[in-house]
């Protein structure tokens, strides 16, 4: 089962720059031990996707509604069409646009990862009601 948010960005840096700003403002904190503007660095994402098989980056919350946010670096639909088929959520003041299920499925399908099989089963559960 999926317990958080998976979010696609156009991976430019001013625009990770001020997405990871706001989250830390919120009191989010990146999962993994690094500097979260090094999210920005398009030379650090790319050898993370490269050498760690890194597929998003990670921010959570032990104290927010929204426990966990992922941020997709590794996909396999132009961000483009992900924005157009996008679903809008409301976190604090601001209004995201998320990832579509739809869309989500064929990320996690695309992911290849053990849990992210069982997510799609349980995505098309949802899908079904």
């Amino acid at each position: 089962m999926t317990y958080d948010i998976d979010l696609m960005i156009l991976l430019e840096s001013e625009n990770i720059r001020k997405l990871v700003n706001k989250f830390m403002q919120w009191g989010y904190k990146p999962k993994v031990p690094v500097d979260p503007q090094d999210f920005a660095d398009e030379s650090k994402r790319d050898a993370w996707i490269r050498d760690k098989g890194m597929k998003a980056f990670n921010f959570y919350s032990e104290n927010l509604p929204v426990g966990e946010i992922d941020i997709i670096m590794d996909f396999s639909i132009l961000y483009k069409t992900l924005k157009e088929r996008a679903v809008g959520i409301q976190i604090q003041e601001v209004r995201i646009p998320v990832i579509s299920i739809h869309d989500l499925i064929e990320l996690k399908l695309h992911a290849g990862r053990k849990q992210d099989f069982s997510d799609v089963e349980y995505l098309k559960i949802i899908m079904e009601k």
